[in-house]
């Protein structure tokens, strides 16, 4: 009777493993937008437990919040979206009148030596130009051009509905975790074979991780934000300020957030025929806005977590490989609670202890 019961746990196990990873692969293509809107949750429920007290309704309560939410990441979509393209039309117009006047130099050349740039870039490489080989060749690469830029166009519109579809489920589960999560959280922690001292030490941690890494992101965009318009007002570069604030906004997407703003404000410079001001731009940005990034952040956040540096950054670094861009925040609470947990074994029967 003993064997069939033991046979009998053994294949309940076995299925709910089964069925476990079945879940977590069926879920997976949204893993990271139902853990968005978890974390989003977290943050907003002190706002929907005050609202919760004054209308007496959850659900009024959750569309209140969750059009909040709609309302706010439309508001810094709409402040991020029109400064680059601003930009990024500025860009177009300045190449074009770039191209356009260095054309106008080639039709102005005559056969008598001149200094002029383009005069002397075509009186090099005319007998090239003139080849068959170089039109054939030129007609390939139209070609490749033609299709990347399809290729490109395609995977734009692919990355919008994806984009779409990570902003209606992140939505949707943090409406959800409104109003399921404490009870949620109950039920993980009740599954868990660990004393209750145990289990409030892990949320605990938890807790204590996510205010870090949210903290310490908000500190370090604050402060390559406030570096960004130092470096533009010294540069003499309009409103710096504006794109200091922009930065600041972006810092949050970690390696290339601000690098979306510096970049093509030093290609502008250098179309504008201001190489110097460009170098400077580059070389400062790349200096204090990634010293900020790389150095100043894992140190702030792991202060807070009682973590070292180079476990921090490790972290960030296998976190944004295995998650994405999410994995900045998911990296340092995934290897603070496998942390956690080491200690709470280490502790179970006297594990690790000197013996005397």
């Amino acid at each position: 009777m003993g064997f069939k019961e033991h046979k009998r746990k053994w294949v309940f196990f076995f299925v709910f493993v089964l069925l476990l990873l079945l879940a977590f692969f069926m879920f997976r293509p949204y893993l990271n937008a139902i853990i968005v809107g978890a974390l989003l949750a977290y943050f907003v429920k002190p706002f929907y437990s005050k609202l919760l007290q004054v209308i007496k309704s959850k659900i009024a309560s959750q569309i209140i919040i969750g059009l909040s939410a709609c309302l706010i990441l439309f508001l810094l979509i709409a402040i991020l979206a029109f400064p680059l393209a601003t930009q990024a039309q500025s860009l177009y117009v300045k190449s074009g009148q770039m191209v356009s006047s260095f054309v106008t130099d080639l039709q102005n050349c005559s056969d008598v030596t001149t200094d002029r740039p383009a005069c002397k870039l075509a009186s090099t490489f005319s007998p090239l130009v003139n080849s068959l080989q170089f039109k054939e060749r030129s007609n390939e690469f139209l070609q490749w051009t033609s299709l990347y830029i399809y290729d490109k166009i395609t995977g734009f519109i692919a990355g919008v509905v994806s984009f779409i579809i990570f902003l209606l489920v992140m939505l949707f589960s943090m409406f959800y975790f409104l109003g399921q999560g404490d009870e949620i959280k109950a039920t993980i922690l009740s599954i868990l074979p660990l004393s209750r001292s145990d289990k409030r030490r892990i949320v605990q941690r938890l807790e204590e991780t996510i205010r870090a890494v949210i903290g310490g992101n908000v500190t370090t965009a604050f402060l390559q934000g406030i570096a960004a318009s130092l470096i533009f007002y010294l540069l003499n570069i309009p409103s710096p300020l504006f794109w200091g604030l922009i930065i600041a906004i972006l810092a949050f997407i970690p390696g290339i957030g601000p690098s979306l703003v510096w970049i093509p404000m030093a290609v502008i410079l250098t179309i504008q025929e201001e190489p110097i001001k460009a170098i400077v731009l580059v070389v400062a940005s790349v200096l204090l806005l990634t010293s900020i990034e790389t150095l100043i952040k894992p140190k702030i956040i792991g202060t807070k977590i009682q973590m070292s540096t180079y476990a921090v950054f490790m972290s960030v670094l296998g976190g944004l490989h295995f998650f994405g861009l999410l994995g900045f925040f998911f990296g340092p609470i995934i290897l603070a609670l496998l942390i956690t947990c080491i200690q709470i074994y280490r502790e179970m029967d006297g594990i690790g202890e000197s013996d005397d």
